[in-house]
């Protein structure tokens, strides 16, 4: 129970740490604008997360994949703001010492309002105190595909929980 409940703080931790990955070895494809709807097609995740637990240090891979997906992302220009609305189901499998456990957490309903800055491969989003960063792999005038980071520890129930994760969203332009 208490992997599940840090599984839990994971995936929440997952939706508000967000940050850009520096040593992206690919330079990105960019032949399109930012500005307009973007309609979620895909979205996971891999990484590890790790807590001491009586005295013993416990690490578990994890992978995320959404499903269901209905959620969009609007950005408009003069001012730069981004509109994020919508939900998907997220499926999460965390494997420690050879044991799995998948948790599907339903649909997982995400709302964001904020403003957005683009330097060169980087979009930056940020919502009151709430900074994301999203490295661009491919943007063209009807896909987008990023790539983000998560390192952080928080202590959580008790736990010190220690994340690395890297996320991969595509989007597709809305018509």
């Amino acid at each position: 129970m208490k992997k599940l409940n840090l599984l839990f703080a994971f995936v929440t931790l997952l939706f508000v740490s967000c940050s850009n990955d520096d040593s992206n070895d690919n330079p990105a494809v960019i032949t399109g604008e930012l500005t307009g709807s973007w309609s979620m097609l895909e979205y996971n995740y891999e990484g590890e997360t790790s807590y001491e637990y009586m005295g013993q240090s416990v690490s578990s891979d994890v992978v995320g994949e959404a499903y269901e997906i209905d959620y969009i992302w609007t950005f408009t220009e003069t001012p730069n703001e981004v509109i994020a609305d919508g939900a998907f189901g997220l499926e999460v499998t965390a494997t420690s010492q050879g044991v799995s456990q998948t948790q599907d957490y339903g649909m997982v309903g995400q709302y964001l309002e904020g403003t957005w800055e683009m330097e060169g491969d980087v979009i930056t989003i940020t919502s009151g105190e709430l900074i994301q960063e999203f490295v661009i792999l491919e943007m063209t005038d009807t896909m987008m595909k990023l790539k983000s980071t998560i390192s952080d520890t928080q202590n959580q129930q008790g736990y010190e929980v220690t994340t690395n994760m890297t996320t991969f969203q595509t989007f597709v332009r809305e018509e």
